[in-house]
């Protein structure tokens, strides 16, 4: 989610700075995210970047919390992962609020055009759901792992 909202947000002329593990920075600075590594001392290290105006959690609770460190108001951040914050720090739930069939037809045509890029990194047959999941909780390169009929 984190890399499609990224490249979205691009091609409206945002700034993006996305936290990641360093083996990941190169693949982030490819879709013209600028990168900073994510865990202790996050909101220290965007700090160094410049001001921010807006936060998007795709992983957890990190990125919410260094956003409120860096003053960034609740209504401009948003929230898919970090549920708690939702009613604890008022942030929005992007989910509800952008997944239309609008912009998800949107969206498909943007990556079935290579507007945006989409990495699959594997693909499972339904029977193999189980190896899905654990692949999905493993490290693994940016991408989606999909589980076909």
């Amino acid at each position: 989610v984190g890399l499609v909202a990224s490249q979205l947000a691009i091609a409206r002329g945002a700034r993006v700075i996305g936290s990641a593990s360093v083996a990941n920075h190169d693949f982030l600075r490819s879709l013209g995210v600028e990168p900073v590594e994510y865990g202790d001392g996050l909101a220290d290290r965007v700090r160094e970047l410049g001001e921010i105006t807006a936060v998007m959690d795709c992983h957890g609770r990190d990125a919410l919390d260094a956003g409120v460190a860096l003053g960034v108001p609740a209504d401009r951040m948003v929230a898919i992962a970090a549920y708690a914050a939702l009613d604890e720090l008022g942030v929005h739930n992007v989910e509800r609020e952008a997944r239309t069939p609008e912009n998800l037809r949107a969206l498909g045509e943007d990556i079935a055009a290579g507007r945006i890029v989409f990495p699959v990194v594997a693909t499972y047959p339904l029977d193999d759901v189980v190896a899905a999941f654990q692949a999905l909780e493993s490290s693994h390169d940016p991408g989606k792992i999909v589980v076909l009929p």
